[in-house]
């Protein structure tokens, strides 16, 4: 975390994203000691992306493989979008002024195709836009 450089809008940005990182290091023990009263299985985050969702996905093989396989996918990735929308937001809420460019996000396809891991990329304001029109088929890339 500490490679993310300092916090921008801060009067010493090295030093608050030092304290940042303690502060997450102190809730990650937290939680993990937290875990082990519980008797819960905490999954590290110490690695990238595909591996962490490898790893998940293997903890979870056979809670996935006996769950439901009657689902909305649609409604599923247009939740996920919504969520990461909800986060990046508040991520750049979070740096504090002035308001970062609103760059593209890259949303999942809600095509609802199983295995489908095309992504769409739009500014948060394009996607507040359709997700206020209702119409959602600009999140849905074509099949051929």
């Amino acid at each position: 975390m500490l490679a993310r450089g300092p916090i921008p809008g801060t009067s010493d940005g090295l030093r608050a994203r030092t304290n940042a990182t303690e502060r997450d290091l102190m809730i990650t023990r937290r939680f993990t000691y937290e875990a082990v009263d519980l008797r819960l299985t905490a999954l590290p985050v110490d690695a990238p992306l595909d591996e962490l969702i490898e790893r998940a996905a293997a903890h979870f093989r056979r809670v996935i493989e006996a769950g439901p396989r009657d689902v909305d996918l649609p409604a599923i990735r247009r939740f996920e979008n919504d969520v990461l929308a909800t986060q990046v937001r508040l991520y750049r809420e979070s740096l504090g002024a002035p308001e970062p460019e609103d760059a593209a996000v890259p949303l999942a396809c809600e095509c609802g195709a199983s295995g489908c891991a095309e992504e769409i990329e739009l500014s948060l304001a394009e996607y507040d836009a359709i997700s206020a029109a209702g119409d959602r088929s600009p999140l849905r890339r074509p099949r051929p």
